[in-house]
Parts: C-alpha cells; structure tokens; sequence
C-alpha cells in the first residue's frame, strides 16, 4: 500500500492548528437550574432569599407572597395567613422567628402564626439584618434606618446628617462584626466605636450601593449602580465593564466556597475567580432574566432570584460547552490531545480543537477533512490517527500528515475504530467494510489482513473494536460480539454466553484486568476470562440502550444512555444504591451520549460528546460532603391529619408534629411524612426509617418519603429516619418523633396487677374454702369417728354393765331351783330363754342398728326372766302403733332395755301389789318414740328406799345410754333424749313414765 502524504505545508499548518487554538471564546454553560410554573414555582420576581435552620429556602417575591421550598416542593402562603403579596426582605433571627420585610411593616413568623410587628406598620421594609449583640436592623425605603433591641425601637442617627434618613436599600454583617449599611448616596461602615461613610469621592464607582459582600481575604466587595468594586481594606478597586453590556448596574454580589465572586446584573450572572470574569446566561427563552437577589445556602449552592424568578447553581462538576461557528451540535467523538488541548469531531465536520477557552475548526479549508470524524487513536509512538465518516484515515506523525482512501486504494473509508495488538499491528474497523489489518514500514502503511463477510466474519457492520492482550473483540450493529484469536480464528462464541444472539453493540472497552465491557442495547456486558456478568435496569442501570463506556481513574465505569450517563463502581458489590445517575436535573445538559464518544484526560476529568455539545465532568468539583438535612413533616392517623384529630391539638412550630402524643390502644395506624432537604440533587436522596420499639432494624433505602405503620401493639414508639445523599452518605443524625400508644384497660400493669392479685386472691379463697370444706369434712369425720368409737365404748360397756348381776344370779338361782325341785321341764324352759337373751345381747352389741323387732325380742326374754326371778308378780305388754313396722324400722340396741330394767328393780320390786310394766312404740318425726310406763313405787320412795340401802348395786346402764342417745341426736342432728315423768293422784304416787326418743333407719 503505498502512503499519501499531504503536503508539507498543510502539515505544518494542521499540527499548529491542533496544538494552538486562535479561534472563537467559548460560552459555556454551567449547571443552573431554572425553577419554572412547571416545577410549582409561581412565576414571579424574587427580591429576597433565606435559608433557615432547618434547611429549608424561604423566597420573598413580588406579587406571590412568601414561599418556603424543601428543595422537593414549593409551599406558597396565602393572604389569609400573610397579608401581603409583595415582600422585599426576609430574615432569621437568633430564635428561629423569621422576619418578614413587606409593603406594609414587618411580620414574624413563629412557625404557626404570622404576627404584625407594633413598630413601622406604615413603612415599606426594604432590608432586614440581626448583629451578634441581638439588634435587629431594619431598613426602610424612605424613613432610614431602626435597630431594634428586643423591647424598644429607635430610629439609627449619625452626626453625618442624612445619610442614613432616607432609603436603605441593603444590610451586611462582616467578619469583624462590623456594620455595612448601603444606600442610594453611598456606603455606611459602623460599629461601637466608628462610623464611617464612603461615596464615589472615596474612589467608588456609584454612589448607589446594591449589595455587600466578604471572600475569604476579607475584602469587601460593593455591587453599585456602575460595576463592581473592591475594597481591600485601605483602597477601592472598581471593575465597571465587567457585565458585558451597556447596562453596569449590578444589583447583587456574594462569594463561593472557592472565594470566586458572583455578580447579579440585568444581563445575567457574571464570575470572577481572581483573574477573569466570565459571563453566564439564566436564560428563559430568548432573553437573559435580571438578577435581582443572591444567596448561598448551607451546601454551597449558589441561588439567583431575578426578575423572572429562581435559579440555582448546585456546582461546576458538569459543564456544557454548546455550539457554535467553530463547534457543531452533535459530539461524536473525543480525545486529549498530547498538547492537552481537547480535539473533537462534531456535526459540523472536521475536528474542532479546544484549549479550554477557545474554539478552533480545523476542517477542509485547513487541507483537513469536511467529514464527520468518528475516532481518534494515538499510537505509541505518538502519532494520531483519526477515523471519519467517508473520508478514511488520516495520520498526523513526526514525518508527516498521511490519508488513507478507498479512492487511493485503501479499501474502507467508514471508520469506527483502531486498536494496537502485541505485534504492533494496526487494526481498523469500518462501519460497513469489516476489519482491516496493517503494519507500518518506513512511514508506508501495509495490510496484512482484511477480515469481512466473504472470508468468514459474521458481520461487516463493525461499531466498535477493542483488544484484551490476545484476542480482537468486535462489537457488530447486527451480528453481536464477534472475536478473533491471535492465530486469526473468528467465533461468536461470547453471543451464546452473553444471550446476545444478533443484538446491536455500540462500544466496548477493556481494563487494565483484562476484562471487556460491551455497550449493548440490552444492558452492559462484562466479560470476566470465562464469566459474563449483566448490567440492566433490573441492577440500576437507568436505560439498557447503553452508547458509551470509559473508566475513569477512580475504577468507575461510565455509561453512557439517552438520559444522561451512569456512573457505576467496579469497586465492591454492585447494587442499585451504587450506581448513580446524571441527568439534566442533576447538571448533565447533554441529555444523550455518542457511542464511543468519551475521553479522560490528564487531570482525570471526563469529557462526553453529547446531541446537545460538549460536555465536561470535573470530579473535584463532585467531592460532596454536605448530607440531607431531614425533616419529619407530617403525621396521619390512619386517613387524617394527625392535627385534624383529638390527638393533635398541640403541633409543634413549623411542622404539623404533636409535641407530644399517646394514643389509645385502637387508633395505632400511623403514616409519617418527611423530606430530605437536599438543594444539590434532590432527586437522588435516599432514606431509611426504623421504628424503634418495634424493629431494631433500619429499613432498605428507598425514594419513597413516608413510612407506613398498621396495627402497632401498645407501647412506646420512637420513629427514626435518615438521608443520604448522591454519593451514598447518610446524615449522621436521624430525625426522631417519639410516641406512645397506650393498652387497654385489661393490658395495663395495674389492671394486670390488680387482676393477678384477685386471681391469686380467688385461689387462695379456693383453696382456702376447700381447705375450710376439707377440715370441716374432717373433723366431721372425726367426730363421727369419735362418737361412733364412743358408742362402740359405750355398747361394749352397756354390753357389760347392762344387765344387772342380781338379775343374772337370780335367774340362775331360779334355774337352779327348778332342778332342785326335780321341775326339769321350767328349768330346761327358762335355761333356753335366759341363754336366747345373752345370745341376742351378745349378737346385736356388735350392730350399729338392729331391727325394732330384735329389741322387742330382748325386752320380751328379759321381761319373762324378771318374771321368774323376781318375788313380786308383774305383767307387761309390748305394743306398737299400726305407723310402726318392727320387721322394717331399725334402732341402735339395747336402748330399751335398761329403762325397763330400772322400772322393775326400782319401781315394781319395792311394790307390796302385783305390778304392771306397759312399752309402747311410735314414730315422731325422725326419731321413735318408745313409752315405757310401770305402777311401781315413784322415784321418790325409791330413792329413799335406796338411800337406806347403799350396799346394794348401783346400775351406770341408764347415764351410758343416756350419753349414746346424745350423741346420736348430734351425728344424726335429730331430737334424741329422754323424758321422765313422775306419775301421781292427789300427791299419791302412781308409778313412773319414760319417754325414749332414739334415732331410726327405715329400711
């Protein structure tokens, strides 16, 4: 192949052309962000700006009243709450309270209420400034000057006569505490020791001052009707052309964090970083918007309110530098020149050249090309090579400026790509001819091999090409991933194991671990030695149309999408929290990258070639260290506002949150609102909760800013919430509301207190009453068991002592004489009766109850006995009511028979007449009454009878069956006794009545 030098003189002049730009200034664009109707921000003039401490943007305006922003959603105050439409100062005093500068006086806002201030109701309130001592300064627009010391309000006076009468139109506090007071006819320093006055005699360039302010070196920096200008402490320096317009008023003025200077005028916002001023547009259409305030909150961010409303400056990390006659629109590709310049191939053709401030085209009119250039490549021996649309190669070297054609004989012109492999050899894709191979000999460029559809390659459709130190990778627009080995062999073997079949490749690159990445329509690809790993949506990818990828120094790999780019760390696991992405909200105008149109250069920025321009990412200015500020906003008790319940009648200031709240048992659904104030990229700020008494566990991080509860039990509740930011930092601090949610009645510790108690206490009674029931059974088997052992006693006593001795030696005396008298036949009668008698004795003693007929049985043997052995004649009769059945009624035994007994021996033996002895029986209620009547002597005159006889015996039967009969009517509690009756006519006695009344059994 032979080569095609250009000439020596257009050598020359293009490498000039791409190490030295002398062409057009650019007119970057930094990231402002216009808040507009569609954002929620009512279109209007905002005169003043204040951030206060709990992070929120208070925004004064003309016509729309007072605003607060929490950098999600714009809150407006209605004339019912502020009656005013048009404010011109807002501020925050040392207690939270916001001061509010209107038409109409001053208004204070606590954070519920807004209250008229007693003092300038009539004055229109320009400017509002607290000192360190707690004065509150207010200017007006034509009464001057008040300071105000928490209780009286006096009119500012100097001995410069009216300087400080009239209007006031701003207030600055310095870091030496010092007063500035600007006015129309110049500027007031003051503090307790001097006052000073400065006009334009002083060397100012106005005498109307707009705006103070202090950068880091202490200089003061005056915004005045004519410029800007410098006060370093002895002299002014004035800076009067800096707005770039006839127009030289600069209406406000602050300093960054890097001590650059930002001036507001009516032609938009001017920088100057110690050297330069550079102008920025805030434009709204067609026309720049006036900067009417400044302000920079707590993050940095710089905020302008103009004549058209808000915008805001979160950082120089992205800078657009759009088109113009030296830059086209459309970015295709980029690299760093060795110069350090950046050289891009744009929409309008050839390669524009840019040094950081200037654009220069070089193009056909500089012997370079009019075609779109699509790549660049330097080799390592520092030569460029450059890839166009269908102008083919050109190679810019020591030794000269060569172009490769396919009208020259070089078969591709629609280049896409180069890489080096180990051998040294050039490869070269083309957008519609496949892969080329060459070397270089002496300055000559050779093919050595050409790779298309005809000789095996699957595609001729290449996009991109890369190399991982031993095979060729290409990315097809139709055929996948194809790869050629370094013996030259050709598969599509990564498609199978990728799931790409036929799928589109837009770029691919390799690391320094030799693993390639592919752009793909499907997501991202990783090829990892025999591992392929997925990007897509599904691992927080924010499209699957990838176009671009470059890895920057810190080990991100940056994508590039139709919405912006992502920027993914290799580093560690990849997760969906990991992976951040840049859009035109968070700073990135481009809006949709060019595939392989990405460069880093050599201080590590990232530049992008985008539909919309150039595109620069500066990762010093990304080293975010502010974190969302969180607020917990609101409380609904399942559907309602918790205000708008009996439980919220005392809110706390500022949000709708009870200072203190214990709920009842059932109203235990709970939904918390709240917001991550975040200026800077409010879109990426994440949270986490935990209710603490609940879960000990903070939640995933989510976008959603509530947190629902239902159905939480009684107890004491604390909830928590935190935010991070982009970068995956979290406040350190959580937001915390505290609650408690009290149990019912029958969960309470005293109810459970008391209800344990009585649950003890009726165990205890339970028992107690069982032990009582148990003792008392007890003891009444006890008693039974004692009387029954007494009765035993009793029986076997009555069982031995019952039946007289006198009466049984008798009746054997009486046997024995009827055997004397050779009378056998009484003697063997009486024998077996008086031996029936003891055997029933004997027999019914061992019975607790025997049949009635039993015990008459006795009575009868006995009484025949008596008969025999007793000298005195007697009768008796046993009889019955027709009530009593002897067969079926039973008695204890031997309860009749002592009774009988004593009515013989002491009623009828002492009788000198035949006597009668009558036993009846019935039945009384329980117990059966058994009668027992005799004509005997009386008790009296046997009594005295006895008395006279002592010797004889004494019988214990009656006094033992007496204590039975007792404690039978107590075990059997029934009327059990005996009644005795003397019987007598005319003091003549007639015998004795006993009446036995013992307890029975029927049966």
């Amino acid at each position: 192949m032979k080569k095609y030098p250009v000439s020596m003189g257009k050598h020359a002049t293009l490498l000039a052309l791409f190490l030295v730009c002398i062409s057009t200034a650019n007119a970057q664009i930094y990231n402002f962000k216009n808040y507009l109707p569609d954002h929620g921000f009512p279109e209007s003039q905002v005169n003043a700006l204040c951030q206060d401490r709990r992070g929120d943007l208070w925004i004064a305006t003309s016509g729309r009243g007072l605003i607060r922003f929490d950098s999600h959603h714009f809150y407006q105050f209605g004339e019912e709450q502020l009656p005013a439409d048009t404010i011109n100062a807002i501020h925050e005093n040392a207690t939270g309270d916001l001061w509010i500068g209107t038409e109409r006086g001053v208004y204070i806002y606590n954070g519920r209420s807004f209250r008229l201030f007693n003092h300038l109701s009539d004055q229109t309130i320009t400017t509002i400034l607290s000192d360190g001592a707690n004065n509150t300064w207010i200017g007006t627009s034509s009464k001057g000057l008040y300071k105000y010391d928490g209780k009286t309000i006096t009119p500012f006076r100097t001995t410069f006569r009216g300087v400080l009468d009239k209007a006031i139109n701003c207030l600055y506090l310095d870091s030496q505490a010092d007063l500035w007071i600007g006015t129309p006819t110049g500027v007031a320093k003051y503090n307790v020791k001097k006052f000073e006055f400065f006009t334009k005699e002083h060397g100012l360039p106005s005498d109307a001052i707009n705006a103070v302010a202090e950068d880091q070196a202490g200089n003061l920096w005056f915004a005045t009707k004519a410029g800007i200008s410098r006060l370093d402490g002895k002299a002014f320096t004035n800076y009067p052309e800096i707005s770039g317009t006839t127009e030289k008023a600069i209406h406000a003025v602050m300093t960054d964090n890097k001590n650059n200077v930002w001036c507001g005028s009516s032609a938009g916002v001017i920088k100057y970083d110690g050297k330069t001023f550079q102008r920025y547009n805030l434009a709204r259409g067609q026309a720049d918007a006036a900067v009417v305030c400044s302000y920079k909150d707590a993050e940095g961010n710089l905020w302008f309110g103009t004549s058209e409303g808000l915008s805001k400056l979160d950082s120089e990390r992205f800078t657009l530098f759009p088109q113009n006659d030296q830059m086209g629109q459309r970015v295709y590709s980029i690299v760093e020149a060795i110069s350090g310049n950046i050289m891009c191939g744009t929409s309008l053709g050839g390669t524009t050249v840019f040094d950081g401030k200037h654009y220069s085209l070089v193009n056909q009119r500089d012997g370079f090309t009019s075609s779109i250039v699509q790549c660049f490549y330097y080799s390592a021996d520092s030569a460029l090579w450059i890839g166009t649309q269908d102008d083919g190669v050109y190679k810019f070297s020591k030794s000269g400026t060569y172009h490769y054609t396919r009208e020259e004989g070089f078969p591709i012109n629609n280049i896409t790509g180069f890489v080096v492999d180990q051998d040294q050899n050039m490869w070269i894709a083309s957008a519609d001819s496949g892969v080329v191979v060459t070397s270089t000999v002496n300055d000559s460029l050779r093919i050595t091999k050409k790779y298309t559809t005809a000789n095996g390659l699957s595609s001729n459709r290449v996009n991109a090409i890369t190399y991982d130190g031993e095979t060729i990778w290409l990315g097809t627009a139709d055929a996948g991933v194809i790869r050629i080995s370094s013996r030259g062999e050709t598969d599509t073997f990564a498609n199978a194991a990728a799931g790409l079949g036929r799928t589109m490749i837009h770029s691919m690159i390799t690391d320094s671990l030799r693993r390639v990445y592919v752009a793909t329509s499907q997501g991202i690809r990783i090829f990892d030695r025999n591992e392929v790993h997925h990007l897509t949506r599904a691992q927080g990818l924010s499209s699957n149309t990838i176009y671009s990828l470059v890895i920057d120094r810190q080990q991100n790999l940056w994508a590039g999408t139709k919405q912006g780019v992502d920027m993914i760390p290799l580093t560690g696991n990849i997760t969906p929290e990991s992976i951040r992405h840049f859009g035109p909200d968070e700073g990135f105008k481009g809006v949709e990258v060019y595939r392989n149109s990405t460069c880093i250069d050599r201080k590590g920025n990232i530049w992008f070639g985008t539909i919309n321009g150039l595109v620069r990412y500066s990762p010093g200015d990304d080293q975010h260290a502010s974190t969302p500020r969180v607020n917990i906003t609101g409380i609904r008790l399942f559907f309602d506002r918790i205000e708008d319940t009996p439980y919220g009648d005392s809110v706390s200031a500022w949000f709708p949150i009870p200072v203190t709240l214990t709920l009842p048992y059932d109203q235990n659904n709970l939904t918390f609102s709240f917001a991550g104030v975040y200026y800077r990229n409010p879109g990426a700020v994440r949270y986490k909760w935990m209710l603490e008494g609940f879960s000990e566990d903070w939640s995933p991080a989510l976008a959603d800013p509530q947190a629902v509860f239902s159905n939480l039990p009684p107890g004491d509740y604390t909830f928590k919430v935190i935010a991070c930011n982009e970068n995956n930092v979290w406040n350190p601090e959580p937001a915390s509301f505290t609650f408690n949610i009290t149990p019912p009645l029958w969960q309470r510790w005293w109810f459970r207190a008391a209800a344990f108690a009585g649950v003890v206490l009726l165990i205890w009674l339970i028992f107690y009453t069982r032990l009582k029931r148990i003792q008392a059974k007890n003891r009444v088997i006890q008693e039974r068991l004692e009387m029954e052992k007494s009765i035993l006693e009793l029986e076997q006593e009555a069982a031995r002592l019952q039946m007289n001795p006198h009466f049984i030696f008798n009746c054997l005396n009486s046997i024995q004489g009827f055997i004397s008298t050779n009378d056998p036949f009484k003697a063997k009668k009486y024998l077996a009766k008086f031996a029936k008698l003891m055997r029933l004795i004997l027999e019914n003693a061992r019975e607790e109850f025997i049949p009635l007929q039993n015990e008459i049985s006795i009575l009868e043997n006995y009484l025949e006995l008596e008969k025999l052995s007793t000298p005195q004649p007697f009768d008796f009769s046993i009889t019955c009511d027709e009530s009593v059945d002897p067969e079926h009624i039973q008695i204890p035994p031997m309860m009749i028979q002592p009774f009988v007994e004593n009515a013989i021996v002491h009623g009828l033996k002492k009788k000198t007449d035949p006597g009668s002895i009558t036993v009846h029986f019935r039945l009384n209620g329980e117990v059966l009454m058994c009668t027992i009547r005799d004509n005997g002597i009386g008790r009296k005159q046997s009594a005295h009878i006895n008395g006279e006889t002592r010797g004889q015996h004494k019988s214990t039967a009656i006094p033992i069956t007496q204590k039975r009969l007792e404690q039978y009517g107590t075990h059997r509690k029934v009327n059990a006794g005996i009644q005795i009756t003397d019987l007598e006519e005319n003091g003549r006695p007639l015998g004795t009545e006993v009446i036995v009344s013992t307890p029975y059994e029927s049966f």
